[in-house]
């Protein structure tokens, strides 16, 4: 079993390494508006990605989001410690499946003013910078379950293998029980034949007479 939680760990380090991109600058689309924002592909379950996602938001200074028409979230005119002290509006998106995610982030000073390497430059940047530390948090929350479930596992098999040995015990005093049984039995079958056989004969003689 050792070796086999070994091999697991191996693996699960090697896709830890390889799961997460770097995020990237590119136009994102919103309907009628199409602002300068940052992407990040993550190969890992969109809900897990979100998850991890809205946690570190939390952490950050915003807790709420609410659906708008562009088909993002947005947290308006909240204080994202990401980007300093001044409110912004934050959109953001998850795309995607249980094999790969792919999260969308703009923001904006207010009334679609969005934020862009030729305005705030500054802000922007740090947009991408946090998409690069949820890559590192998915992948520390990845392994964190992955550890659970292997403890899990491994309780349950643990509490399987007492329960069958608990019965076994029970079934040899059984089968220990029944032998002896089993014995009394056929030394008294025994005992009782030896003395049909010595009645029988003292019928027959006498009979004879």
């Amino acid at each position: 079993m050792k070796k086999s939680i070994l091999l697991v760990f191996a693996s699960l380090l090697l896709s830890i390494q390889l799961f997460a991109q770097t995020a990237q600058e590119q136009v994102v689309k919103m309907k009628s508006d199409q602002p300068a924002g940052w992407v990040l592909e993550i190969e890992q379950d969109k809900n897990l990605v979100e998850k991890v996602l809205l946690e570190e938001f939390s952490k950050t200074g915003i807790n709420r989001f609410k659906r708008d028409s562009k088909g993002f979230r947005v947290a308006q005119g909240g204080v994202w410690n990401v980007l300093g002290e001044e409110q912004r509006d934050v959109y953001y998106r998850v795309k995607g499946n249980k094999k790969k995610a792919t999260i969308e982030i703009v923001a904006a000073t207010g009334y679609s003013n969005f934020l862009s390497q030729t305005n705030q430059a500054n802000q922007f940047n740090s947009i991408g910078a946090f998409l690069n530390g949820i890559a590192d948090k998915v992948a520390a929350q990845m392994q964190d379950d992955k550890i659970i479930a292997l403890k899990d596992r491994i309780a349950a098999l643990q509490k399987s293998k007492a329960s069958i040995e608990k019965e076994n015990a029970k079934l040899l005093k059984n089968i220990e029980s029944q032998q002896k049984k089993i014995d009394s039995n056929t030394k008294n079958m025994q005992k009782e034949a030896e003395e049909i056989t010595t009645l029988q004969q003292e019928l027959s003689k006498l009979e004879s007479l």
